[in-house]
C-alpha cells in the first residue's frame, strides 16, 4: 500500500492520472475502489488468470490452467513462484 499512498499524494499535487503506468495500482479502477473504501490497507489484492495450454504437440487435447497472482507484493515479485497460486486445472479434450 506504500505505492498507493505515494500515488494518491502525487495525484493530489498534479490533479490528473499518472502519465506512465508502472503497475496495476496505477490504474483508475483500482484507485477508485481504494478511494471508495472497497479496498482497505490490510486487504490482499488478487488477480485471476486463466489460459489454455496444449500439453503435447501431436494431440488435440487442451488443458486449462487457472492461477491467482498476489498483487499486494511489490512488482518485482508479483510473478515469482511463491506468489502465484494454482486455483484449478480443467482437463481437455475440449475447452471449458
Amino acid at each position: 500500500m506504500l505505492r498507493t499512498e505515494a500515488l494518491l499524494s502525487e495525484l493530489e499535487n498534479n490533479d490528473s492520472l499518472p502519465k506512465n503506468y508502472t503497475d496495476f495500482f496505477d490504474g483508475s479502477q483500482y484507485l477508485e475502489a481504494h478511494g471508495e473504501g472497497l479496498i482497505k490497507e490490510d486487504d490482499i489484492v488478487l488477480m485471476l488468470s486463466l489460459d489454455g495450454a496444449q500439453l503435447y504437440a501431436s494431440k488435440q487435447s487442451d488443458c486449462w490452467i487457472c492461477i491467482w497472482v498476489v498483487l499486494s507484493h511489490s512488482p518485482g515479485v508479483h510473478y515469482k513462484k511463491p506468489h502465484v497460486l494454482l486455483a484449478f486445472v480443467i482437463p481437455g479434450p475440449n475447452p471449458p
